[in-house]
């Protein structure tokens, strides 16, 4: 690597190769590779995509996991699988008529019983293949054709104060929806669980309380680390942790409340950000697309409320 005048010169140089035509398909594969590589890192030094990320194959669903219980109380003929909550406007899987309810068995040929192996079977496909999804409705097993689109890549703003001030806004919205949705609502139905197994208000208001604070980990380990790569945080997965959150917090406006406060460190640890993070352009990108995507998770638990209170009011 060399400085040029319009950046950085970069010489590749292949050794280990033989002379003869039989090592044509392994130098092919190793320029193919390079020039990809070095296209990636152009990318992300300049722009902060990740181009892995970037052309990754979309299908385009909100999902959860199929298990035996809710298979057995809404009678899908499947135990294990990728149930559907939603599909995303303009996805594949919209198009292909996917909805929520539907459970998702195989992939591109590939069982999917759960999300390690739903994302296996993706990485074996490119946007726009035509890939062939099992499904299961109610008792129904069918197979339907999707086109996987290219992930949506979200706008992000330049700078650290920028980021603050959007997911403040982001968190404005939900919170103003949050409380419409809970008004009303007793200490007694926010505390019943609508069914076994299932949240109560309190334990999903927990949830995103604690989801929350899993935010701060993240984020400090950017700004320090660069990034975590122990995989997402899921602080609620802990035995006992949601019980704890309630013993301290037991009522549906403390609850409530903690949470606000919770996304309002948020915004001010996004605000503090050191230029060094905001200066790596990777990191920058990764880091709000993590943590702008917050109003759209609570957002999504909001209607689980709502089921909630529907289920025990009635």
């Amino acid at each position: 690597m060399e400085p040029a005048d319009s950046g950085v010169q970069v010489t590749v140089v292949h050794r280990g190769f033989g002379p003869g035509s039989e090592w044509d398909e392994a130098v092919e594969a190793s320029e193919k590779g390079w020039s990809l590589g070095l296209e990636n890192l152009k990318s992300t030094l300049e722009s902060g995509i990740d181009l892995r990320t970037a052309r990754q194959p979309f299908l385009g669903i909100n999902l959860d996991l199929l298990t035996p219980e809710r298979a057995a109380k809404e009678g899908i003929a499947a135990e294990r699988g990728i149930y559907v909550l939603d599909t995303v406007e303009g996805s594949g899987a919209r198009a292909a008529g996917l909805g929520k309810g539907d459970a998702i068995v195989a992939l591109a040929g590939k069982e999917t019983p759960g999300f390690a192996e739903l994302g296996a079977a993706l990485r074996t496909c490119q946007a726009g293949d035509v890939m062939g999804v099992e499904l299961v409705r109610g008792q129904v097993q069918e197979t339907v054709k999707v086109t996987l689109g290219s992930r949506p890549m979200r706008e992000v703003p330049e700078s650290a104060a920028e980021v603050a001030d959007q997911l403040a806004q982001g968190h404005a919205e939900v919170n103003a929806e949050l409380k419409a949705a809970v008004e009303g609502v007793t200490e007694a139905e926010a505390g019943q669980q609508p069914d076994e197994g299932e949240w109560s208000v309190k334990q999903t208001l927990a949830h995103l309380s604690d989801g929350e604070r899993g935010f701060h980990v993240v984020l400090v380990n950017i700004a320090v680390n660069g990034w975590l790569d122990g995989g997402p945080i899921y602080p609620d997965q802990i035995p006992g942790r949601l019980d704890a959150v309630l013993a301290v917090t037991p009522t549906l406006e403390g609850l409530v409340e903690r949470f606000i406060t919770d996304q309002a460190e948020t915004v001010a640890i996004v605000r503090g950000l050191p230029e060094t993070t905001v200066a790596h352009k990777a990191r920058f990108r990764r880091m709000a697309d993590f943590i702008l995507y917050g109003p759209d998770h609570t957002r999504e638990h909001i209607e689980q409320i709502k089921g909630a209170i529907a289920a025990v009011r009635s």
